[in-house]
């Protein structure tokens, strides 16, 4: 769940962030002095977008706009693309990062996006309960035809783990107890 990056959607016209909205004067600052990449000049402001690693995983897009006197303005373009993701729900995910903004650690998850990873994870084991054997079998039989070289995902993980042996292979004797 970590490391899984959410995919956005962007909102139909962007949503300027006050203070209220993050949550305060501390996360204000924090956004406010946040990582940013991608900068644009008009003759009246510079466009950043900020790339902290915890919003950027979170599916969240997030501008900030400084003006030539200095002032900092913030517009939020794109949230996390799971159901009934809104306002409260960035909140509650800029103060928690807020809270621990070192990228080193491990991404901060709102209750919304935890609670849509169980329900996933239940829908899809409900899912593989359901499969016959012969299902089982010839998914059994496709991990087995797979190159050793794909077992895992791109962040190394093992994407297959052994449950049994191959059905082809033949039952394992003990010497030891043979007649």
């Amino acid at each position: 769940m970590n490391n899984n990056i959410l995919p956005s959607a962007t909102l139909d016209a962007p949503v300027t962030l006050t203070l209220e909205s993050v949550g305060g004067d501390k996360v204000w600052k924090f956004l406010a002095s946040a990582r940013c990449s991608a900068s644009t000049s008009t003759a009246a402001n510079t466009v950043f977008q900020l790339d902290n690693k915890h919003l950027v995983q979170n599916g969240l897009l997030i501008r900030k706009h400084v003006s030539l006197q200095g002032q900092v303005s913030l517009s939020l373009l794109a949230v996390a693309g799971i159901p009934h993701f809104g306002l409260s729900d960035v909140k509650e995910l800029l103060l928690g990062v807020c809270a621990d903004a070192d990228e080193t650690q491990p991404v901060f998850r709102p209750a919304r996006v935890q609670n849509h990873y169980r329900a996933e994870a239940l829908r899809i084991a409900a899912e593989m309960a359901a499969l016959s054997e012969p299902q089982v079998l010839r998914m059994l039989n496709t991990m087995l035809g797979l190159p050793k070289d794909r077992a895992v995902c791109l962040h190394d993980k093992t994407v297959f783990h052994p449950l049994l042996p191959p059905p082809s292979a033949p039952p394992q004797t003990n010497p030891g107890n043979a007649a």
